[in-house]
């Protein structure tokens, strides 16, 4: 998982606007990732969770990859980090609640 600006490639200015809100307190309940297989869409996600969940975050708001919380998200062990990969199945309103 990229853990600073430098390492994620792509979605720059998308990046940027999510970090911002994020910032501002003005970030939504919940954001779609979509488009094409292989665009950056798990990578933008995953470092928008370590921003989420960072104990030390950036002055731009991104994750600082060295605090407990992100050494948890870079092994996919964070208790409040949960990825659902597509599988042509529909989820449930009540399993996302969950």
């Amino acid at each position: 998982m990229p853990s600073t600006s430098h390492e994620m490639v792509g979605h720059v200015q998308t990046r940027k606007d999510l970090l911002f809100s994020l910032a501002e307190g003005r970030f939504a309940h919940a954001h779609l990732f979509v488009g094409a297989r292989g665009i950056g869409k798990s990578a933008l996600a995953a470092e928008l969770a370590a921003a989420l969940t960072c104990g030390s975050p950036t002055s731009d708001g991104g994750a600082c990859g060295k605090c407990q919380s992100c050494a948890m998200n870079a092994h996919d062990s964070h208790p409040d980090v949960k990825c659902f990969a597509p599988d042509k199945q529909n989820y449930s309103v009540e399993l996302m609640r969950n």
